[in-house]
């Protein structure tokens, strides 16, 4: 009896061991209604947010100036007197100088006879003086005065000068230097009179040889004085010089200086206008 039970419950276990599988329960979610909600209601980040990077505006730009031109400034050199000038005269200031050839401009001087300019003037003498070159409407006055270089050649007569006045009328003034021979003297003429005066030959111990050259200035000075001056451009220790003074009735005048000559020939070269104080001595 008891064996037939024991039998009869393996039977039954394993029936329930061969029975169908338990079906899943089917869950169901609830559905979720569609959002009312606007796109616009989702928050923008704003002006301040930290979601955009914050950038600082540029500064504004400053146009750059228009450049103009640059004038370009020409230097006049500065020409240091020699010293016999400066010894003789005090505060010289050379103005200007001209060095001629054959392109130079000839409009501000006179010329009369043979003259010809190519790497100097050079005066070719013409009898009684029917030669000669001068610097036109130069009107030189009191403080201002010329330097030169000149050599003659042998056998030469010839001149420079400061004059004023028509020539061989009573108001007639002349001061400067003839060059005949190798002793250069004073030339001087008041009114048709040539003014010999005392010591007629300039004072010094240059000894002028032709067909060497002469550095020469003739300077205008105060109450009608005048000097000139002669020396060796190479060595100017050697030098000739003589002072003459006229009173007031030779001083505020209209001075033009003139070159001539009468045999022979004179070249000039290195033509420089000047300007000083006081002759010294």
């Amino acid at each position: 009896m008891i064996k037939n039970i024991c039998i009869s419950i393996i039977i039954g276990i394993a029936l329930l061991g061969c029975a169908a599988p338990a079906q899943p329960t089917e869950v169901r979610m609830k559905p979720v209604p569609p959002s009312t909600a606007s796109i616009t209601d989702i928050p923008l980040p704003t002006e301040t947010s930290t979601l955009l990077p914050t950038f600082t505006p540029l500064p504004t730009s400053t146009p750059l100036p228009t450049l103009t031109d640059i004038p370009t400034i020409t230097m006049t050199p500065t020409i240091e007197p020699p010293s016999p000038l400066k010894d003789a005269l005090s505060d010289v200031k050379i103005k200007s100088i001209a060095r001629f050839d054959s392109s130079y401009e000839k409009a501000d001087w006179w010329m009369e006879g043979p003259v010809t300019f190519s790497d100097t003037i050079r005066v070719t003498g013409k009898e009684f003086w029917q030669s000669g070159i001068g610097k036109r409407n130069s009107n030189y006055q009191t403080g201002s005065g010329v330097m030169f270089k000149y050599k003659f050649m042998k056998g030469t007569e010839a001149e420079y000068y400061f004059g004023t006045g028509t020539w061989n009328t009573t108001g007639y003034k002349r001061f400067g230097v003839y060059q005949a021979g190798i002793n250069p003297s004073i030339n001087i003429f008041e009114g048709k009179n040539w003014m010999k005066g005392g010591g007629n030959y300039l004072n010094g111990n240059l000894k002028s040889k032709p067909d060497e050259w002469l550095q020469a200035a003739i300077a205008i000075g105060k109450k009608g004085t005048f000097t000139a001056i002669i020396w060796d451009p190479a060595d100017p220790t050697q030098i000739k010089k003589i002072t003459r003074s006229f009173g007031e009735k030779w001083d505020n005048q209209n001075w033009i200086f003139s070159f001539g000559a009468n045999k022979g020939e004179i070249d000039v070269d290195d033509f420089c206008e000047f300007t000083f104080g006081e002759i010294i001595k």
